[in-house]
């Protein structure tokens, strides 16, 4: 179970669209009663593997991470796993069947079209965000110079064209579904965390100096004394400045295309969601873009 507060979502010519609501959303239930049911948004899932640290690394980076999503005859929701090695391992686990049941059907991120890379730098990078492919029609490869944080990762392709141009690019080896069952995925998660103590931190310290910069814009508009509505506020403002937003309700939809920070405490923000009730509550937030 899930609590989103804030969303914001980047925009074509770099604005981001603000959905300000307050609702609580599940994890994606398992359609059971079709034979191959369809992949869900990933967000949506029961996420096993990758931490959300290593998540949050690869998103800042532009770092594709090969990711599974696994229907279980047992279990209401789908399981995704961040990396193809970790579900593969975590199919193997002892119990596992037992806890979950047997796997319905697995889906794996497909790299045929999405112009996947290692070049330079070496980390798995992608033009065009992957598709899915049921696993079991999907060739690996394994044992390639690309990294992701954690590790070496298992690429999926779902034309084996795709896969051999990548292994000629980047070398490693074409392997089927069967054949990635009987590899040994020893995943050593103290090597992958010391592994990724540097990059962390370079990470980390990054957030905090442009969490720095941006809290240190100066405040330009203040809602209800300059203008009247935050949208008119938000258009007012000059580029990197704040926006101030005092205690009261207002409406949380809201365009931004420019850089920009949004502040307010003890304000009630109110926006909508598709097929969700809106609803509002008191809250301390900053936003900035």
């Amino acid at each position: 179970m899930r609590r989103m507060e804030l969303t914001a979502r980047r925009a074509v010519g770099g604005g981001v669209v603000l959905v300000v609501v307050a609702v609580v959303a599940l994890s994606f239930a398992a359609d059971l009663g079709s034979a191959r049911p369809e992949p869900v948004p990933f967000d949506e899932t029961v996420e096993r593997g990758l931490s959300a640290e290593h998540s949050q690394i690869a998103d800042e980076r532009g770092v594709s991470v090969p990711k599974t999503e696994v229907f279980y005859s047992q279990y209401r929701y789908v399981v995704g796993y961040v990396g193809v090695e970790q579900a593969v391992a975590a199919l193997r686990e002892p119990g596992h069947e037992q806890q979950f049941g047997y796997p319905l059907t697995v889906y794996v991120s497909d790299y045929s079209g999405a112009d996947p890379r290692c070049s330079g730098d070496g980390l798995l990078r992608v033009d065009v965000f992957p598709d899915w492919v049921p696993a079991d029609r999907a060739h690996y490869v394994v044992g390639s110079d690309a990294r992701v944080p954690g590790g070496t990762p298992v690429v999926p392709f779902a034309e084996r064209a795709d896969a051999a141009r990548f292994v000629d690019a980047c070398g490693g080896s074409v392997v089927g579904w069967d054949g990635l069952q009987s590899r040994s995925f020893d995943i050593d998660r103290a090597s992958a965390v010391r592994s990724q103590v540097e990059p962390r931190h370079e990470w980390a310290d990054s957030q905090v100096q442009a969490a720095r910069e941006r809290a240190d814009r100066p405040v330009s508009v203040v809602v209800g004394r300059d203008e009247p509505t935050l949208a008119a506020a938000v258009e007012a403002a000059p580029a990197n400045t704040t926006v101030r937003v005092p205690p009261g309700t207002y409406d949380g939809d809201v365009t931004i295309d420019k850089p920009l920070t949004v502040a307010g405490s003890g304000t009630r923000l109110r926006g909508t969601a598709p097929d969700r009730s809106s609803r509002c509550r008191p809250t301390t937030w900053r936003s900035s873009t």
